[in-house]
């Protein structure tokens, strides 16, 4: 109950704070949750052997992590329209909220 319950709730809180901070955040966070729903199946996962028996699976919910955070430590985020930003924090949201593994990084090959 409480799971379900956090699937209905964290969505439309997500969605009245991206409203409060623009329409074109919030447009561009659910074309973000949009397309990496889409494809998900689609694109192969990004994986990087560190050594025989282990590799780092580069997610993409992290790939749009770190995107923003350059945008953001390099004090570039004014050149950047809200949409885009937006676009990068819901491919970020669709990676942790629908997948169970988002956390393992380190995987066995």
């Amino acid at each position: 109950m409480i799971t379900k319950l956090k699937k209905v709730t964290l969505p439309i809180v997500v969605g009245f704070v991206s409203l409060e901070i623009s329409i074109f955040f919030c447009l561009g966070l659910i074309a973000g949750y949009l397309i990496a729903n889409y494809f998900n199946d689609k694109v192969r996962s990004f994986e990087i052997p560190i050594s025989r028996r282990y590799k780092i699976h580069l997610h993409h919910w992290i790939l749009a992590f770190l995107g923003l955070a350059v945008v953001f430590l390099t004090n570039t985020h004014d050149f950047f329209p809200a949409f885009v930003l937006g676009l990068g924090g819901g491919l970020l949201f669709q990676g942790i909220y629908c997948y169970s593994d988002w956390y393992r990084i380190l995987k066995k090959r």
